[in-house]
C-alpha cells in the first residue's frame, strides 16, 4: 500500500511534504514489524503498543511522535479514500502523557545549515 500512497502524494502534495513523508518511512517504519500486519486486521492496541515502543527505541520527543503517528493516519486515510478498511485507527489513539517523551537536541550548526540549503534547493 505505501508504495501507491507516496505515489499519490508525490502526485498531490508539495514536494517537501512527500519528501518529509519518505524520511519518516524509512526511519521508523521499512524495517519495523508493524508494516508486516495488514491494516485491515491491526488492531489499536497493536499500533498503540508500538507507537509507544518507538518513543522509547527511537528517544523520540513529542513532535517526532506526531510525525510517525501522523504517517500512518495518512495511510489509513489512503485506504478509506480506496474503500480498504472503514476506520482510522490512528485516530482512535489519545496522545500518551508528556513525560513518556524525550527532550529534542539541538541540532548541529551544520546540520541546520544543511537543511536550508535543502530547502532553498526544493
Amino acid at each position: 500500500i505505501y508504495p501507491k500512497f507516496i505515489e499519490e502524494k508525490y502526485l498531490c502534495s508539495k514536494k517537501g511534504t512527500a519528501n518529509k513523508l519518505q524520511r519518516v518511512w524509512n526511519t521508523y517504519y521499512k524495517d519495523s514489524s508493524i508494516i508486516k500486519v495488514e491494516l485491515s486486521t491491526m488492531t489499536v492496541g497493536q499500533l498503540r503498543n508500538w507507537l509507544l515502543k518507538q518513543i522509547a527505541k527511537h528517544k523520540l520527543s513529542q513532535k517526532k511522535y506526531v510525525e510517525v503517528k501522523g504517517l500512518m493516519n495518512q495511510l489509513y486515510d489512503y485506504c478509506i479514500r480506496h474503500d480498504m478498511v472503514q476506520i482510522n485507527l490512528p485516530r482512535q489513539i489519545g496522545m500518551p502523557s508528556k513525560n513518556v517523551f524525550f527532550e529534542p537536541k539541538e541540532k548541529p550548526e551544520e546540520e541546520i545549515i544543511s537543511e536550508l540549503k535543502s530547502l532553498e534547493q526544493v
